[in-house]
């Protein structure tokens, strides 16, 4: 009927006093499945990839370039050791070449006399003996074994039939005195002199200890690496872990004879990859050989490496704060959209 009032249902009263439908909850944009945090997981692992790969690139080209510099450093004192010790035979040859000079200007009791001028640290020995092995001259008067026959020693028979100017033996125990045992390499070599108006024929030796020689080895090379020296035929004639040599313990990082050619190359080792450089000397049959480990980075322990991995967990953590920003600014407005539509 006109200007009755129609009562509305106490339910729908109480429905829009409330306001009306009740409001949806607006989604949390932190949830795993969210467009947000899809769009920052791709972008973080773009990145990261990104990253890694121009990490791995940045790093192998580092190695290479440190690898290289150790090398080119390392065989540049190799070089420099080996003509060291080139001259250091030619200073043992020289001192021969005196000794034999003198034969032919003083008789041996005076020539004894003026031996002690050539006596060095570095000098066990020198000494003469005709073809019968009995000595002549000596650089002191320590008594000579009698039990030993010269004649018979390596250094003897060698110099007696090789026909060449000296000859240089592998290291050895020299047996010659009484109580002394001394282990020296031997310069040896076949000489003559006139006296009374007759010729006489000899053999010189010039006993020589290790001790100039592991002075000149010393040398430091970058990344822990070393210096020996082995003959032609690949015998060791010095290194500096010689005594485990001879007890039969072969250091690993020791390449294989058939690696050892001349200059400088990267051989496979007990643990990786060394750099090997031989050089060859023209006063003595030996090859000094420089040995180095091939670690790029890894030379300078608790470095280069600690920070590079330091460096990329910040750069990673930097990443995935921008990746949630960036994908935050980039998903709002389309989540904002979607809240008005789930109010409509």
């Amino acid at each position: 009927m006109p200007g009755r009032r129609i009562r509305m249902p106490r339910a729908t009263r109480i429905f829009r006093q409330a306001g009306g439908a009740p409001k949806r909850r607006r989604p949390s944009p932190f949830h795993w499945n969210s467009l947000w945090m899809l769009t920052a997981a791709v972008t973080l692992g773009i990145s990261l990839a990104a990253v890694l790969a121009v990490t791995k690139i940045v790093y192998s080209h580092a190695n290479q370039t440190i690898n290289q510099s150790i090398e080119q450093s390392n065989a540049q004192v190799d070089s420099n050791v080996a003509s060291s010790i080139d001259q250091y035979i030619h200073e043992m040859v020289s001192i021969s070449d005196s000794v034999a000079n003198l034969l032919n200007e003083f008789p041996a009791a005076e020539l004894n006399r003026r031996l002690f001028v050539f006596l060095r640290e570095d000098i066990e020995t020198i000494a003469v003996f005709d073809r019968n092995g009995t000595p002549l001259v000596a650089t002191d008067n320590r008594a000579m074994r009698s039990d030993i026959s010269v004649t018979q020693q390596s250094w003897f028979t060698g110099a007696s039939t090789s026909g060449r100017r000296y000859l240089i033996s592998q290291p050895h125990v020299q047996r010659l005195y009484r109580g002394e045992y001394p282990w020296v390499i031997t310069l040896s070599r076949s000489v003559s002199w006139v006296q009374n108006g007759s010729k006489y024929y000899g053999i010189m030796i010039v006993d020589m200890n290790f001790s100039r020689i592991k002075y000149l080895c010393s040398r430091d090379l970058e990344s822990g690496g070393y210096i020996y020296i082995t003959d032609q035929m690949g015998d060791v004639v010095y290194h500096p872990k010689q005594q485990m040599i001879y007890a039969g313990v072969l250091p690993k990082d020791i390449p294989s004879e058939e690696n050892l050619s001349e200059g400088s190359s990267v051989v496979d080792g007990g643990g990786g990859k060394l750099a090997v450089c031989v050089r060859t000397l023209s006063n003595a049959a030996w090859r000094v050989v420089g040995v180095t480990s091939m670690n790029g980075l890894a030379t300078y322990d608790g470095g280069p490496d600690t920070y590079v991995e330091v460096a990329i967990l910040l750069l990673a953590a930097a990443i995935l704060a921008g990746s949630l920003f960036i994908s935050r600014q980039m998903v709002q407005p389309l989540h904002n959209l979607m809240t008005l539509m789930g109010r409509v």
